[in-house]
């Protein structure tokens, strides 16, 4: 069997179950007197809520918003003067509603507890509850100097009176440390008397040293005087021996720097004219070796004519001997090789070689050809463009070679 709920918002309602309950909150009525108590006005029974607002206190939630913002509360009437509006706010079984307390400024908590309670209320209804701001327990003995809002704490009462005797141990060790220290102002302000009589009394000996102190002042700033002429004096005189010095320096100078000026300009001319020497001498070595460079290649040019000669009239014996020759194909036929020197600049070489002909006759025989008459065999090699290896000197001519390529030893010792 379910046990009944009852509701402590609306007055002498009673629900049979926690369903029923739950419905019940969902109805105008219901939080219409939720909205009054939080506001602190008196909530409505069932008969007095239909009689204002008409229709069943137990409709759903179509038309929640209507009732409960169209109920006009009274204005909040004005805070009297020397009076503050203190905010409690209730907590119970899930409902929260709130209740404001007018005291008086200057109030304690504990004075806010009694108007809280019915008159006659024993003394054990004042310690059952404490009042907190936020997580913070407000002791039975704090003023209450401004509008202010606290939550309502139900301790009970062996915890409500530990908690009061301890505030009044609280309150009894303020107040002791509040005597002791209108004891200790009090004897701060006498020791503050004393030491203003004992400070006037040194000012008027500051004073009179200071009087003595400035006469003695005076009498050595008229010998500081005294001193600082005859120091202005002597340093006058070597002021004046001073700019002697320096005049006779800077003349000592000036010639220094004109003998060196001098100096300078005539090993400056030695120079120039060392330089113009070798400048001649480095032009007549030129003119000599350009002569040289010149009957050099005169001579290298007449020899190469000659050697040219030489060639063709041996080249004319060679061909004659060749023609007189049986049988082309045989091993003492001749065969026409092409050495490229550039093909880009389409520079070659042709050459007639025989059979037995190898690499090492190729090389000098286009060492021969060179027009410089500087190359020798060893400056350079010959390369097969179909395998791109260099060919050994001793290889013997292939019947497959129809060109070959020279590429130079340029780091050759």
């Amino acid at each position: 069997m379910s046990e009944t709920v009852t509701c402590s918002a609306c007055p002498n309602h009673v629900c049979p179950n926690i369903d029923s309950y739950r419905e019940h909150c969902e109805t105008k009525w219901h939080k219409f007197n939720l909205n009054r108590r939080m506001m602190g006005y008196q909530v409505l029974t069932e008969e007095e809520y239909m009689a204002q607002h008409g229709g069943d206190p137990q409709d759903d939630k179509k038309k929640q918003h209507d009732t409960a913002h169209q109920q006009k509360t009274p204005a909040t009437p004005a805070i009297p003067e020397g009076m503050v509006n203190i905010c409690i706010a209730f907590q119970h079984s899930g409902e929260k509603w709130s209740h404001k307390f007018l005291v008086r400024k200057g109030s304690t908590i504990m004075d806010l507890k009694r108007a809280m309670v019915k008159t006659d209320s024993p003394q054990e209804d004042l310690v059952s509850f404490s009042l907190k701001r936020g997580m913070m327990r407000m002791t039975n003995f704090e003023t209450l100097d401004q509008c202010d809002t606290f939550d309502f704490h139900w301790v009970g009462q062996e915890e409500g009176q530990r908690l009061l005797d301890r505030d009044t141990q609280r309150k009894a060790r303020e107040d002791e440390e509040a005597k002791e220290r209108e004891r200790r102002k009090e004897e701060l302000a006498q020791e503050t008397r004393r030491l203003q009589a004992a400070a006037e009394a040194k000012q008027k000996e500051g004073e009179e040293r200071k009087r003595r102190e400035e006469e003695e002042k005076k009498e050595a700033e008229r010998k500081e005087e005294e001193t600082r002429k005859q120091e202005e004096a002597r340093r006058k005189e070597k002021e004046e021996k001073r700019r002697d010095e320096e005049k006779r320096r800077e003349e000592q100078r000036r010639l220094e720097e004109q003998h060196r000026k001098e100096q300078e300009e005539k090993r400056r001319k030695e120079q120039e004219e060392k330089r113009q020497e070798e400048e001649r001498r480095r032009e007549e070595q030129r003119r000599l070796d350009e002569v040289r460079r010149k009957e050099q290649e005169e001579k290298r040019q007449d020899q190469e004519r000659r050697k040219k000669e030489e060639d063709k009239a041996l080249e004319g014996r060679r061909v004659g001997a060749e023609t007189r020759t049986d049988g082309s194909n045989g091993p003492g036929a001749h065969r026409e090789i092409v050495v490229w020197i550039d093909r880009d600049l389409d520079l070659k070489a042709t050459l007639r070689v025989k059979a037995s002909t190898t690499v090492k006759d190729l090389k000098e025989e286009l060492a021969k050809m060179n027009p410089t008459a500087l190359a020798s065999p060893e400056d350079f090699g010959l390369v097969d463009p179909l395998f791109g290896a260099e060919l050994a000197e001793g290889d013997v001519v292939e019947p497959t070679w129809d060109d070959l390529e020279i590429f130079l030893r340029l780091n050759r010792g």
